[in-house]
């Protein structure tokens, strides 16, 4: 049964949920031989719910629960590593526009991104003053970002090919100026040059 911090039965995620895991750690059970035996539990929320945290076991959640712990496994496999999972998208302390109150109370609800802010189902944010219009401003960054990327990546391409375009024109300059070395060439008319009138 999934419990949640109070003790009580917790709501399961909705299919399609975003989840975002709170913590891993691991417990021990004895086997028949009174041995323990370690398992790994997870403690998880669906993004913008700030009462209901799910507790479950890794094992289970990976068999019976395919969609859930596709959420859980990178950050899963960063705990075992002995890893902070990396979060995934852009923090909401690096989004101009944002108070520190604000930014408080999304964690609170489990909405760390402003992806997640982004994504959030709109219930979740009738609780918080201005939760429309911020994720309003959420989803404008994030249709925004791609093209802003791909605008700075074009204009470091451009000043790339400008500087080898510099360094083309000072080789080529550099080559111009140096003089040949051995015979003359010859004329058209196939004439050795000027000095044969003789």
């Amino acid at each position: 049964m999934q419990v949640g911090m109070d003790g009580r039965p917790a709501m399961a995620p909705q299919r399609g949920a975003s989840i975002v895991a709170i913590k891993f750690w691991t417990e021990y059970q004895p086997d028949e031989s009174g041995t323990l035996m370690p398992f790994d539990k997870v403690e998880f929320a669906p993004v913008g719910r700030t009462s209901s945290t799910i507790r479950d076991r890794v094992a289970r959640l990976i068999k019976n629960d395919p969609s859930t712990w596709d959420a859980l496994a990178r950050p899963y496999e960063h705990w075992k590593k002995g890893e902070v999972a990396p979060t995934e998208g852009t923090p909401l302390s690096a989004w101009p526009g944002i108070s520190e109150g604000q930014i408080g109370a999304l964690k609170a609800m489990h909405i760390r991104t402003v992806e997640d802010l982004a994504t959030c189902p709109d219930s979740a944010l009738d609780r918080l003053m201005g939760g429309r219009g911020l994720q309003a401003a959420a989803q404008a960054f994030v249709n925004n970002a791609e093209p802003a990327a791909a605008a700075r990546r074009i204009a470091d391409l451009e000043a790339k090919l400008a500087a080898q375009g510099d360094q083309i024109a000072e080789l080529l300059a550099a080559q111009a100026v140096k003089p040949r070395r051995g015979r003359p060439p010859k004329d058209r008319d196939g004439d050795a040059g000027e000095g044969d009138d003789e």
